[in-house]
This record gives structure tokens, C-alpha cells and sequence, in this order.
């Protein structure tokens, strides 16, 4: 026999069972974010107890780094202190010269102005010789005027004391006044045109007086300056033995320091070092000092191994033999100076024969058929390349790459590059695989919405419906008792039906979202 259930039993039933449903639904989805917080939470814990011991790792190590570089910055604190000293004296010993090649420059510019005035002064003497002569030929023709005038008048005198008394008595006195007054005109005429000949020459030897003055100034001041220049030359000439002899005293220091294989392999490895530092390779820690291959014929121990993207080696070399090129910047003779230079190169030269019988490419899968000889300073390398000149292709020959520090720190620096575009690459690649990750894991936890959605619409609808058949069949009945007056006396509470829908995803619009963005021009590279 079936029992048949009130409708309000039902009703109740009915929402007793949606309550259910959707306790169960925030239930599990509680469960599940907690769930996906533990692993979270336990993945964190787990990275930072590795972080923290790789940390403590490189923290040793980098204490182990500094110690050594430490004391190879107090040795090379030391060298430079060195270097600094002679390079203060050699600027000194330059300034001295210069100042020297100046009073030089200063006394023959003084000399050539001597000789200009000097031969002003004989081109003004010769003019005045010039003058002279004319003056007194002027002088003379002056002379002989006069005395022909006075000749001319003793002739006059005597013709006329010559004629007869009687006819020319009555005319004497006339003939006289008029010869007088003759001769008068004529001498004045030439003491005038004398007096404008003396006036003219003192004319033309008054420039000469006034040059000849200036050039007695001239070398009076001369005289002055080359004795203050003497004596400043004197000066910078002890000041500068006595630098030269601290040069001399320092260099031959540097130099018996040098001397020793110890001191000077060392500082072949922290010029070796400092060179890297300036390429950029220290921060990338890709390079490795003193490592030791074993070979076949015993282990080889390059100076440094530079890492290369791709698992590369390149091996670097600095041992290279100084001593006759030391021997040589000591030498005094200029033939035992060539003599010493040419070992050097020879030197040189062999080295390269042994550093590429060594093939320290062989000893390693991925390195180029190359080793490098690093040579720490400019100066060892153009020497041993002026007196050979065929040491390029030689060495190429021998698979050997000569490199000074400038260009070391090209092609370190090109290494340096090539490592951040492999930083780059593999940055992009975690980063691709990441956004597969998270693209899996949204396109996971978006199904879960999808499926909450749909049991919150079905809640919702189950909802509605329960409270539509509560309205049609309950409170109908209960109005009516209500309106025959056998209800409490309380009013009936109106149930309104939830018209709220879970939001669906704009899945247009957030794709032109990220296309917009996507297409937005950025000014860093």
C-alpha cells in the first residue's frame, strides 16, 4: 500500500535537498582550493630549504673568491703603486723635456732675430757708406765750386787790374760791387744747397740710430732671458737626473721583480683576471684559473678555460717568457738592446711551437681547434712583432690566437654577448613552457567554474521551481485558513524567486583586450 506524502512534506523535501546540494557543491570546492593551497604551500617550503642551502653554498664559495682576490689585489695594489711612481717620473722626465725643447725652441727663435737685426744693421751701414760717399762727393763738388768761384774771381781781379787805368777807372768801382755782389750769391747758394745735404743725411741716419738703439735693447733682453732660461734649464736638468735616477732605481725593481718566474706568472694571471673583470665575465662566472687536463703524456694546466654558449671551451695561455725583452728595456747598448729584442721574438716564436704541440683543443669535446696566448701588455706583443713579423701567421699556423689585453677584451667581451643571448633564450624558453603550464592549469580550473556554474543554475532552477509549486499549492491553502480566520494571526512572508545567474566569461572581449595590448609599440628593446 502506498502512503501518500503531504505536499508540504514534499516541499520541504524538495528545498532540504537543494540546501544539500549546494553545501556539497561549496563543500568540495572549499576541499579542493585547500588541497591546492597544501601542495602550494608544501612546493614554497621545499624550494626556499633548497634556495637557502644553494645560498649558503655560494656563499662559501664566495668567501673562498674573495680571499684569493684579495690577496691578488694587494699584490697588484702593489704593483700599481710601483707603476705609479714611474709613470709619475717619466711625466716628469717629458715635462722637463718639453720645457727644454721650449727654451730651445725660444733661444733659436731669439738667434734668428740677431741675425735678422744684423743683417738690417749691415743693409742700414751699407746705406749708410751710401750717404757718406754721396755727401762727400757733394761735399767735394761744393768745394770746387767755391774754388772755381774763387779762382774765377782772382782771374777777374787780375784782368781787370790788367786793363788800362784810364778806361775802366770811372767803371772799377761798379765791376767790383757786381763781381762781390756775384760771388756773395753764388757762396750763399752753396752753403744753403750744403746745410739741405747734412740736414737729408741726418735724416736718413736717424732711422739707423733708433734701430741700432733697439737692437741694443733687444739684445740686452735677450741676454737677460737666455740667462733666466739658463738658469731654469739648469734647474730642470738636476731636477730631472734626480728623477731619472728614482726611475732608474724603481724600474730596476719592477724589473728584478718581473725577473722572478713566481711573481711574474702571477701577475701575468691578475692582469689575466683584471681583463675578464673589464669584459664582463666575472658576473657570469664562466670562465675557471689554473684547471688541470689529464692527457696521455700527463696533465696540462691551461691559465684559464672561458666557457662558451653551447658547452664550448676556449683554453687562454699567459706563460709567456719576458726575460730578454726585460734584459733589453735594461740594456744601454743599442746593439745589445736589438740583439736582446730579436731573443725575445725568437722566444716568442717557440712558445708558440709548444703551446700548439700541447692541443689543449684535443683535450676538451667542444672546444675550437685554437688556443689563445695572452700576452699582458701592448708593449711584449709589438716588440716581439717589430723584429718578426711573420709571428701572426705563425702562430695561426700552430693554432695558437696572440692576444694583447684590448684584444682579449673584445673577444671576451663578444663572449659576454653571446652568453646573455643564451640567458636570453633560455629566459624565453622557461617562459614558453610556463605559459603552456599555466595556460593547461586555467583551462583546468575554467572547466571547474563551468561545472560550479552549471550546478548553481541547476540549484537555482530546482529553486524556482520548488518555490512556484509552494505558491500554487501551499500558500494558497494557507491564505484561505488565513481568510477563514483559523490562521495564527501572523502574516505569511512573500518568498520572492531568485532571478541572479552565475556570470558567463566575455570571451570576445578579453581577446581584444589582450590583441590590444599585444599591439601596443614599446620603446625598450
Amino acid at each position: 500500500m502506498t502512503v501518500a506524502l503531504p505536499p508540504s512534506f514534499s516541499l520541504w523535501l524538495a528545498l532540504v535537498l537543494v540546501i544539500t546540494g549546494l553545501a556539497t557543491g561549496v563543500a568540495g570546492i572549499w576541499l579542493l582550493f585547500a588541497r591546492r593551497r597544501r601542495i602550494l604551500t608544501e612546493q614554497q617550503l621545499r624550494l626556499q630549504i633548497e634556495l637557502t642551502g644553494a645560498a649558503q653554498r655560494l656563499q662559501d664559495e664566495l668567501k673562498q673568491c674573495r680571499a684569493g682576490l684579495d690577496a691578488g689585489r694587494e699584490e697588484l695594489t702593489d704593483l700599481r703603486r710601483r707603476l705609479l711612481k714611474e709613470t709619475e717620473m717619466r711625466a716628469a722626465f717629458q715635462q722637463a723635456a718639453q720645457r727644454a725643447n721650449q727654451l730651445e725652441t725660444a733661444h733659436q727663435e731669439g738667434l734668428n732675430i740677431q741675425n735678422q737685426l744684423r743683417e738690417q744693421i749691415s743693409r742700414l751701414k751699407e746705406e749708410r757708406a751710401t750717404v757718406q760717399e754721396q755727401l762727400a762727393f757733394e761735399q767735394q763738388a761744393g768745394a770746387e765750386k767755391i774754388q772755381a768761384l774763387t779762382n774765377a774771381h782772382a782771374e777777374l781781379r787780375a784782368s781787370f787790374q790788367n786793363l788800362a787805368a784810364d778806361a775802366l777807372k770811372s767803371n772799377n768801382t761798379m765791376f767790383l760791387d757786381l763781381a762781390r755782389t756775384t760771388l756773395d750769391k753764388y757762396q750763399v747758394q752753396a752753403q744753403n744747397e750744403l746745410r739741405e745735404r747734412h740736414q737729408s743725411v741726418e735724416a736718413l741716419l736717424a732711422p739707423l740710430q733708433q734701430v741700432l738703439a733697439n737692437y741694443e735693447q733687444g739684445l740686452l733682453r735677450i741676454e737677460r732671458d737666455r740667462q733666466q732660461a739658463y738658469g731654469k734649464l739648469t734647474t730642470q736638468a738636476e731636477l730631472l737626473n734626480l728623477a731619472q735616477a728614482q726611475l732608474q732605481l724603481e724600474t730596476s725593481k719592477l724589473v728584478r721583480a718581473l725577473g722572478q718566474p713566481q711573481v711574474r706568472g702571477r701577475w701575468g694571471e691578475i692582469t689575466l683576471k683584471r681583463v675578464v673583470e673589464l669584459a664582463g665575465m666575472i658576473e657570469h662566472c664562466d670562465f675557471v684559473v689554473q684547471a688541470q687536463v689529464a692527457t696521455e703524456a700527463g696533465s696540462v694546466r691551461p691559465d684559464m678555460l672561458v666557457y662558451l654558449p653551447a658547452k664550448r671551451i676556449i683554453a687562454i695561455d699567459s706563460k709567456v717568457p719576458l726575460r730578454a725583452y726585460l734584459d733589453a728595456m735594461e740594456s744601454l747598448n743599442e746593439e745589445e738592446r736589438l740583439r736582446r729584442l730579436r731573443e725575445h721574438s725568437r722566444r716568442v716564436r717557440v712558445h708558440l711551437q709548444q703551446l700548439g704541440s700541447k692541443q689543449y683543443w684535443s683535450q676538451f669535446s667542444e672546444s675550437p681547434e685554437f688556443v689563445v696566448l695572452f700576452l699582458p701588455g701592448e708593449a711584449f706583443f709589438s716588440a716581439a712583432l717589430e723584429h718578426d713579423p711573420q709571428l701572426i701567421e705563425y702562430g695561426v699556423e700552430q693554432k695558437v690566437i696572440l692576444a694583447t689585453p684590448t684584444t682579449l677584451i673584445a673577444l671576451l667581451k663578444s663572449v659576454a654577448y653571446g652568453w646573455q643571448r643564451q640567458h636570453m633564450a633560455e629566459n624565453a624558453t622557461a617562459i614558453c613552457a610556463l605559459g603552456k603550464t599555466l595556460n593547461s592549469r586555467l583551462v583546468t580550473m575554467v572547466g571547474h567554474f563551468q561545472d560550479l556554474g552549471k550546478q548553481l543554475r541547476r540549484s537555482t532552477e530546482a529553486y524556482n521551481g520548488a518555490m512556484g509549486t509552494f505558491e500554487r499549492r501551499v500558500l494558497v491553502s494557507a491564505r484561505k485558513l488565513a481568510e477563514l480566520g483559523t490562521g495564527s494571526g501572523d502574516a505569511i512572508a512573500e518568498i520572492l524567486p531568485v532571478e541572479a545567474h552565475p556570470r558567463a566569461l566575455d570571451e570576445p572581449r578579453q581577446s581584444q583586450e589582450i590583441h590590444a595590448t599585444d599591439e601596443e609599440p614599446t620603446d625598450v628593446e
